[in-house]
């Protein structure tokens, strides 16, 4: 553990993030991050700490209703797509991202995001709520739907002249939140025959679902086979939290394998893709090339900020991916990143990321 720790701080050293080129696409949203009063007074205010707490308080007032107060900590750019971008601009990758953040005019609650990212939207952002607990977050998102044709907007907001750079040169496409995107099979088989005029193996494709627990298991396969496709022009890695894992699972196995590290094994053996990640918040797995990387994180019973975790992790993930580093390593930063971002509420640059890597280094024995 600690010689592969060493290594993920050696590979930063040497690693150019600055000559690295991103494109996520395609969501976009406002999020209000809050937490559920459970009763308070003129001075104190108490919460619900856990989410069964509140789940069993709910369930306690089926039948007469409820009223719940919220108290907003925060106000941010939100939406897998912006929090990913923030995450892997701050270490000094040169960022484009196509969303959803403003119609006419970007939105302002994304103005910090211009300033290290290049930003092209296609519509109206939305508006997302979560709900934090010490061992969770409950997020209640939108569900997107677009009244045009959404391929043709994103190319009218980023000019054809721009297409080649935005898309086919670069190093890495980050496609997230398909799940609550209605369109996004649509969008990337448009992608896909775009890209499929320029075949690049040595160029990737990112790609996470968010929770597709909502989606039918028709949409899935649909989805997956989209995937296989693009995976023949672009090495294709498909990240997956420990919920979306099993969700994807279900629908290719007969039997439920709760067991992560055999379920990222099984996952890489069955999707035609270059890699599977599969992330919790205890460990992290990933299949590349048909052997398993796995790696412990570095849990945190006191969390600042829950939501942006997974994307911080993707954020770490790709940064690796990016920068030439081993599998193994991918997992490292992938883990650092989101540990990070848990602790201190914020995604770290280069040299905050090498120091928490120090710091863990520094704590095993």
């Amino acid at each position: 553990m600690k010689n592969l720790l060493e290594q993920a701080i050696q590979n930063l050293e040497y690693a150019q993030p600055n000559q690295k080129t991103i494109t996520l696409g395609f969501d976009g949203c406002s999020d209000s991050i809050c937490r559920a009063v459970r009763k308070k007074d003129r001075e104190t205010v108490e919460f619900f700490e856990t989410m069964a707490e509140f789940g069993d308080y709910l369930s306690s007032k089926s039948g007469v209703s409820c009223s719940i107060e919220l108290d907003e900590s925060i106000r941010k750019p939100g939406g897998n797509c912006a929090i990913f971008a923030n995450a892997v601009s701050e270490c000094g990758v040169n960022t484009s991202v196509i969303g959803l953040f403003g119609k006419n005019q970007i939105n302002e609650v994304f103005d910090g995001m211009r300033e290290k990212c290049e930003l092209y939207s296609y519509g109206n952002n939305a508006i997302a709520m979560s709900l934090e607990f010490k061992d969770g977050k409950v997020m209640l998102s939108p569900n997107v739907k677009m009244e045009h044709d959404a391929w043709a907007q994103i190319v009218a907001c980023i000019g054809e002249e721009k297409l080649e750079t935005v898309f086919a040169d670069a190093d890495m496409l980050a496609l997230v939140n398909w799940s609550e995107l209605e369109y996004a099979s649509c969008l990337w088989e448009k992608l896909y025959a775009y890209l499929a005029q320029t075949p690049d193996k040595s160029k990737e494709i990112f790609v996470d679902l968010a929770d597709c627990s909502r989606r039918s298991k028709a949409d899935i396969r649909e989805m997956l086979g989209i995937l296989e496709q693009l995976a023949t022009v672009r090495t294709v890695v498909l990240s997956l939290n420990e919920n979306e894992a099993m969700e994807v699972g279900k629908m290719l196995f007969s039997e439920e394998i709760s067991d992560y590290r055999q379920l990222c094994g099984r996952l890489g053996n069955e999707i035609a893709v270059a890699g599977i990640v599969l992330h919790s918040c205890k460990d992290c797995h990933s299949c590349i090339g048909h052997k398993i990387y796995s790696l412990p994180t570095q849990f945190n019973e006191a969390p600042k900020l829950l939501t942006g975790a997974g994307d911080n992790f993707n954020a770490g993930y790709a940064l690796g991916r990016l920068c030439g580093a081993p599998s193994d390593v991918c997992n490292v930063y992938g883990n650092a990143m989101s540990s990070y971002y848990i602790m201190h509420g914020e995604s770290p640059n280069i040299m905050q990321l090498k120091e928490h890597i120090t710091q863990w280094y520094n704590s095993l024995e």
